[in-house]
């Protein structure tokens, strides 16, 4: 999970330079991570879940990339969170990513 959390940081900043990104919306991002749900993330944040989910949805519209995919289980990163964020890196931007409307664990 270091790797992963690290991989994500790495990104965010690669893809953050120059942005009006919330650093809120990136410290959700990384509890969503870790918890690998956005409901524990909020939990461990001390906020609603649908705080945890927005902030999460406005900095993947601003970074161009779905960063979670999800399932019954929880969340997942995807492909260009794998990545180190570079869309480039696996084949293209959303598209290239599960879809984020409706996914259980968001």
């Amino acid at each position: 999970m270091d790797a992963a959390i690290s991989t994500l940081g790495n990104g965010l900043i690669l893809a953050l330079a120059g942005s009006k990104v919330n650093l809120h919306a990136i410290l959700h991002s990384i509890a969503a991570l870790e918890q690998r749900s956005f409901h524990r993330a909020a939990t461990v944040i001390g906020t609603d879940q649908s705080v945890v989910s927005r902030r999460i949805h406005a900095l993947e519209d601003e970074l161009g990339v779905s960063l979670f995919g999800g399932d019954r289980v929880g969340v997942r990163p995807t492909a260009p969170l794998q990545h180190g964020g570079d869309p480039d890196s696996c084949g293209g931007g959303r598209a290239a990513a599960e879809p984020r409307a409706g996914d259980p664990g968001h």
